[in-house]
């Protein structure tokens, strides 16, 4: 629709304004769910619902608004051929995907690829190029399919370019999952617990200790003598922890099984330079005591912090200025991505919620972990397509570092993933229970996973060359879609 419609606009702000309405109708459609966490604590945060269902989306849509604009000026969309369109249209696209997943803060979210997150086969060769690989191929395909399509003529060359890409990558998938053969750790065994507390419970001070007491009965059920490492989702144990109060947290958890090692959620405050500092943490108790060993990164706007506080209060009562997870304080980021020793266990990267959905930020690179622990609460979304999206981009970076990925989520989805993406195990969203397996151990390191950063730059800057190539040196005989054709 957009690859028709950009090609017959005559006036630049025409083009601008239908790649922004277009930008507007796709997030609006595949985001909606973020306004369900508003509804939680709807007395603070109803008013908010529509500045959510239509703020973002209009924000996002300023990325096809550029991308409408650079693709207009170019010239192509007048002047040029069907074909070299399409292939203006496909690279320029893929560039602002990229630029989405990187500017500012990054929101890599609901990228090109994922559309193949239900055929394992295309989805491994994110395993050399990366999920913006997978995208800018697809996104060329697409574009070529469209070609053949609008041309009407019998177009043996084009066909080719559209059928032989996709193929590849199903080829090298099938090739890839042929020789699959997972090794598993014998003397390790994981319990992921999903309590599925309903998040009204979950953040009510009066549901603390039941909250607790549910993810205990859990974590000590059947076969829990066997289990080595225990993993809560995000913000399970359900006090904020300081050193000061971390002996009392330790009391209230030790009826958990003393023979397994437990990784958990918590918020944590401490204080640096006489300043207290928040953050999302996630926390090792083991027989004798706790330790925070990560605090998040990537912190999600408005959810766990306020941007702009200051300019915002300014025009608004800063008791409207308030971030929707619990609490008055903002968190502060922590330093990024790490590799984590803990005892019996090999070294794992943590990954708070939506922190797994940056490619190629997931794996210290001269550090490699062997497996990733990715906590989360998607509770806040209900039974929408969030955490469903959520999910797909998980099994991504599995495949992209080639190592396994255990995730544990309040109310689902939670699973323990193989280095190629695949599900060993999983329990559904909204339902409560455990999964209990041995870790599997990594595959050696893919390509992506070596040289992740250096691929997708490598990729931004051929589709930005081939883009230049098309804009500036070929051709530009009329060769126009008709009005018809587009119906």
């Amino acid at each position: 629709m957009l690859f028709c419609g950009l090609y017959q606009k005559k006036h630049l702000w025409e083009a601008v304004f239908a790649g922004w309405c277009f930008g507007f109708g796709l997030n609006a459609t595949s985001l909606f769910w973020v306004s369900e966490a508003l509804y939680i604590d709807g007395d603070k945060f109803l008013w908010m619902i529509p500045f959510a269902v239509t703020g973002l989306p209009a924000i996002l849509a300023i990325y096809h608004a550029a991308f409408s604009y650079a693709l207009f000026i170019s010239r192509i969309s007048q002047h040029g051929k069907i074909g070299s369109y399409a292939v203006a249209f496909s690279c320029l696209y893929s560039i602002i995907e990229i630029l989405r997943g990187h500017i500012l803060s990054g929101f890599p979210w609901n990228l090109v690829a994922y559309i193949w997150s239900e055929c394992i086969e295309i989805s491994q060769i994110a395993s050399a190029i990366g999920s913006y690989g997978i995208g800018a191929i697809t996104t060329a395909a697409a574009c070529l399919f469209s070609y053949i399509v609008l041309s009407k003529r019998r177009l043996l060359l084009p066909a080719l370019a559209f059928i032989v890409p996709i193929s590849a990558m199903y080829t090298y998938g099938y090739i890839r999952l042929s020789g699959r053969s997972i090794e598993y750790h014998e003397n390790i065994v994981v319990r992921i617990v999903q309590p599925s507390i309903i998040q009204k419970n979950k953040i009510c001070p009066e549901m603390a200790e039941k909250n607790l007491t549910e993810l205990l009965a859990l974590s000590n059920s059947y076969g829990a003598e066997k289990i080595t490492h225990t993993i809560w989702p995000e913000s399970s144990i359900p006090w904020t922890i300081s050193d000061d109060v971390m002996h009392i947290v330790f009391d209230k958890l030790r009826m958990i099984n003393n023979n397994t090692i437990l990784i958990a959620g918590s918020g944590y405050i401490f204080e640096q330079e006489r300043n207290l500092i928040a953050t999302n943490a996630m926390v090792v108790k083991n027989a004798t005591n706790i330790n925070v060993i990560y605090s998040k990164s990537h912190l999600l706007p408005f959810g766990e912090y306020v941007p702009f506080r200051r300019f915002i209060e300014l025009a608004v009562d800063a008791k409207y200025v308030q971030k929707v997870t619990p609490g008055a304080m903002d968190f502060s980021p922590g330093y990024g991505v790490k590799t984590v020793r803990i005892d019996n266990a090999p070294p794992f990267s943590p990954l708070i919620c939506y922190e797994a959905i940056f490619p190629g930020e997931v794996i210290k690179n001269n550090d490699r972990a062997q497996w990733i622990i990715n906590i989360t609460n998607d509770g806040w979304f209900g039974d929408t397509s969030g955490p469903y999206q959520h999910f797909s981009s998980v099994k991504f970076r599995a495949i992209e570092e080639g190592v396994p990925i255990a995730r544990a989520a309040n109310t689902g989805i939670s699973a323990m993933i193989d280095p190629y993406g695949i599900e060993i195990n999983k329990l559904p969203i909204f339902s409560c229970g455990i999964i209990d397996c041995k870790l599997p151990k990594p595959i050696p390191s893919t390509i992506y996973g070596m040289y992740g950063k250096t691929i997708d730059l490598a990729l931004a800057l051929l589709l930005i060359a081939v883009f230049a190539f098309v804009s500036a040196i070929l051709p530009t005989h009329t060769n126009k879609i008709s009005s018809k054709s587009c119906a």
